[in-house]
């Protein structure tokens, strides 16, 4: 955000303005100013280029940024989202980083800072049908809170979609009786 603040005088950056934004409203915001962003990690190079086509370059090392604690993390927007919406992101995420830079998982989890075992078992939400996911994504049932990750492995390691779809709906009825 600091990069973003000096070279654009939008007043919504402003720190305590920004603060009092909801999360689509933060997005809605840099959505239009911002038209892509890239980071080369081995030359340490953080380019945004602006709507206006103008593109900015910053020297950032990721290795002297402070680290933010986990309990700040866990009061952010993204810590009210049910955990498995939260890691069905970081697969997408972890999918296309890995397409995007040609590199394994044992790089993504060794950069991401998690067990290999870990980030593998949030991959592999991708082998969830696309149903199931889109459910997981953009309902707003508090069945989803419920659901802990490993009761979705039974449905991650079912090939057939249908099936799939049978498991899912038996897990939902399960958490909803628990309620």
């Amino acid at each position: 955000m600091n990069c973003l603040r000096q070279i654009s005088k939008e007043s919504k950056l402003d720190p305590k303005t920004w603060e009092t934004l909801t999360l689509d409203e933060q997005i809605l915001v840099i959505r239009s100013l911002v038209k892509q962003v890239n980071y080369d990690a081995h030359n340490e190079i953080l380019d945004i280029t602006l709507q206006d086509g103008k593109t900015h370059s910053f020297t950032i090392r990721l290795r002297e940024l402070k680290r933010i604690p986990q309990h700040k993390l866990q009061d952010g927007e993204i810590a009210k989202e049910p955990a498995i919406r939260q890691n069905l992101i970081l697969a997408c995420q972890i999918s296309q980083t890995s397409k995007e830079k040609g590199c394994s998982l044992r790089q993504i989890a060794k950069w991401a800072g998690i067990p290999l075992p870990k980030i593998c078992e949030i991959a592999n939400m991708l082998n969830i049908s696309p149903k199931i996911q889109e459910e997981i994504m953009l309902s707003q049932d508090k069945r989803l809170y419920n659901i802990a990750e490993y009761r979705l492995r039974p449905i991650i390691f079912e090939i057939g979609w249908d099936k799939q779809q049978q498991i899912w709906n038996s897990l939902l009825k399960s958490v909803g009786s628990q309620a």
